[in-house]
C-alpha cells in the first residue's frame, strides 16, 4: 500500500481519502495535509475568526440550500423519531435565553445568581406537573 507523508505533521500515513482530504487537482487525488491536521487547522481558523466562519457557512448554505434540505429530509425520513428525541432534549434544556423570557428580562439583565435560581424553580415545577400527571393516571 502507498503511504503519503503529512506536510505539517511529518507523519506517514497510507495514501487513502480516510487519512486524507481528497483533491481534484493533484495527481495523487489527495491533499498534502492529513485529515487531522486539517481538521486541527480549520478549528483554529474557526475560532479566532467566528463572524467570518458564520458568513462562509451562509454563503454555502446559500449555494447548496437544495442539496442541503435534501440530506436533512434524508435524514430525517432515515430516523422517524428524530423530532420526538430532538423536542425532548430542547424541552430539557433550560436556557439562559428561556429563563430571561420566561422573566420577561432580557438575558443581559440576568446576574448568574438569579439565572441559577429561577432554573431550578423550572425544573421543581416541571417535577411536580410529572407527580400531579401521574397522580391523576393512578
Amino acid at each position: 500500500m502507498k503511504t503519503k507523508k503529512c506536510t505539517n505533521c511529518n507523519e506517514s500515513k497510507p495514501a487513502t481519502i480516510e487519512f486524507f482530504v481528497s483533491r481534484k487537482g493533484t495527481k495523487s487525488g489527495i491533499r498534502n495535509q492529513c485529515k487531522d491536521c486539517k481538521n486541527k487547522k480549520l478549528n483554529k481558523s474557526r475560532q479566532k475568526n467566528p463572524e467570518r466562519r458564520r458568513e462562509l457557512d451562509r454563503i454555502n448554505y446559500e449555494n447548496n440550500k437544495d442539496r442541503i434540505k435534501k440530506y436533512i429530509a434524508d435524514y430525517r425520513a432515515s430516523k422517524p423519531d428524530y423530532e420526538k428525541i430532538k423536542y425532548k432534549r430542547k424541552k430539557d434544556l433550560i436556557t439562559k435565553s428561556y429563563v430571561a423570557s420566561s422573566m420577561r428580562r432580557r438575558v443581559s439583565e440576568l446576574d448568574d445568581r438569579i439565572y441559577e435560581t429561577q432554573k431550578l424553580i423550572i425544573k421543581i415545577k416541571r417535577e411536580l406537573n410529572k407527580t400531579e400527571s401521574w397522580k391523576e393516571e393512578n
